[in-house]
């Protein structure tokens, strides 16, 4: 699933800007286990959050209620 304009690999101060919190935030929900990401080679915490996941944590995988809804199969 790719976005126009937007990596597939996020930088976690990107993250911050779309979830609207801090960057130390993203690295604690990186370090929580909260947050898919990847972690860079000889790069010292260097990490990179897979859009999907994003996505992920928005919700954004999940059917939407009126998808799922009975009343669009009676119409």
């Amino acid at each position: 699933m790719t976005t126009p304009n937007i990596p597939t690999y996020l930088t976690p101060v990107q993250v911050a800007k779309i979830l609207q919190v801090s960057p130390a935030t993203v690295r604690n929900m990186i370090k929580r286990g909260d947050l898919d990401a990847i972690q860079l080679k000889g790069g010292r915490g260097i990490f990179r959050v897979p859009l999907d996941a994003i996505h992920n944590l928005m919700g954004n995988d999940r059917p939407t209620f009126e998808s799922r809804s009975a009343f669009n199969k009676l119409s």
